[in-house]
C-alpha cells in the first residue's frame, strides 16, 4: 500500500509540473476543506453514522482557468457493534484524488467545478471470538464530482464551500456494499502567482 501510495504522489508532482510547463503564467493554490459525509449504505450508515471528513489538497490554475489539483481525503470511520454477538467493529475510509476543472472569477468571487480520479482505501476490522478473518483491507478506484464556490477577501487568500459527490461500491465478499456519498465541506486556502 505504502509502495501505491508513493506512486500516486508522484504521479500527481509530475502532473502539477507539467501544468505550469504548459503555462507562462499560473497560481498555486494549497487549503483545506472540512465538513459532513453523508454515506449511501443504510447499513453502513445506521451502523457508523455519517460522519466527518478533512480534504487539503494542493492546485495549480493554469491556462484560462483551467485547475489540475491533487488531495487526500481522511477522517471518516468510526466504531460499531455488529451482530448477534454485538461485535466491535472498526472502519476507515480515506482517499487520493487527481482532478481537472475550471474556475470562473467574478470580481472576488469564484466559482468551481472539477472532475477526475480517486482511490479509496476502506478498511474493517471486527473483533470477534467466534469469526475468524472477517477483516477486510482494500481500496477501489472510482470517479470524483465537485463544484463550489470561493470568496477572495484578499487576492492571496480565499475561502471556500464545496459539494463533493463520489460513488464508491465495493465488493469486499460477495455482496457489494455502497460507501458513497454526498459531502458539504468548508475550506480556506492561500494563493500565489507566479
Amino acid at each position: 500500500m505504502r509502495r501505491l501510495l508513493a506512486k500516486q504522489l508522484g504521479t500527481a508532482a509530475v502532473f502539477l509540473m507539467l501544468a505550469s510547463t504548459f503555462s507562462s503564467a499560473f497560481t498555486i493554490q494549497a487549503g483545506a476543506f472540512y465538513g459532513l459525509r453523508k454515506v449511501n449504505d443504510a447499513k453502513i450508515k445506521a451502523a457508523y453514522k455519517d460522519g466527518e471528513v478533512y480534504f487539503p489538497y494542493l492546485e495549480v490554475q493554469a491556462w484560462k482557468g483551467l485547475t489540475l489539483s491533487f488531495g487526500y481525503e481522511g477522517g471518516y470511520g468510526g466504531t460499531a457493534l455488529l451482530g448477534p454477538y454485538n461485535s466491535r467493529a472498526e472502519l476507515s475510509v480515506s482517499g487520493l484524488e487527481f482532478l481537472v476543472g475550471y474556475e470562473y472569477q467574478i470580481s472576488r468571487f469564484a466559482f468551481f467545478a472539477k472532475t477526475g480520479y480517486g482511490l479509496y482505501f476502506y478498511k474493517q476490522t471486527v473483533q470477534d471470538e467466534y469469526v475468524k478473518d472477517y477483516s477486510v483491507d482494500h481500496s477501489q478506484s472510482t470517479i470524483v464530482f465537485k463544484g463550489g464556490l470561493k470568496l477572495y477577501p484578499w487576492k492571496f487568500l480565499f475561502l471556500a464551500f464545496e459539494v463533493k459527490y463520489v460513488p464508491l461500491t465495493v465488493k469486499p465478499y460477495d455482496y457489494e456494499v455502497d460507501l458513497g456519498g454526498m459531502r458539504y465541506l468548508l475550506g480556506f486556502g492561500a494563493s500565489f502567482g507566479f
